[in-house]
């Protein structure tokens, strides 16, 4: 069940939470006018069982649910991340770090990529602890390429 599953809301493109479905969804629209989930890969399941893949405020969604109760999940399923080179796949983003660590002595930012969480974090090796702190599993992360210059 998704809503097992559940991450702390936390916005995309900053490190704003707000507390419910529609706080969230007013948020990206007003303040990055980002009408769409879909154009970042992720939608936010509802507590009601909605899956909401839009910023636009909808009527009936309001009237029928509280919506302080949600997640954030990629749209697709997501694929368990190889570690490159290595044809280790760690199935969180603390394995993923810990393999980086003990078996290749060296860290995500030394490597140039940071793992990318649902729950909108962008996870380094210094911010980890933080992401621990928001009750998110990071099972389902991908991993990116941190931009030069």
């Amino acid at each position: 069940d998704d809503l097992d599953q559940q991450t702390t809301p936390a916005c995309i493109l900053c490190e704003v939470y707000p507390t419910i479905v529609q706080g969230y969804m007013a948020h990206l629209r007003i303040y990055h006018r980002n009408a769409t989930f879909i154009q970042n890969d992720r939608y936010i399941l509802c507590g009601c069982g909605r899956r909401v893949t839009s910023a636009r405020f909808d009527p009936d969604h309001s009237k029928n649910c509280d919506g302080r109760q949600f997640s954030i999940h990629w749209l697709e399923n997501q694929v368990i991340c190889e570690v490159e080179g290595c044809y280790t796949y760690p199935k969180s983003v603390l394995g993923y770090m810990m393999h980086m660590k003990r078996r290749h002595d060296t860290s995500l930012e030394a490597t140039g990529i940071y793992l990318k969480c649902p729950c909108g974090l962008k996870v380094t090796s210094r911010n980890n602890k933080h992401h621990l702190k928001y009750n998110c599993d990071g099972h389902k992360f991908k991993v990116c390429k941190i931009k030069s210059g």
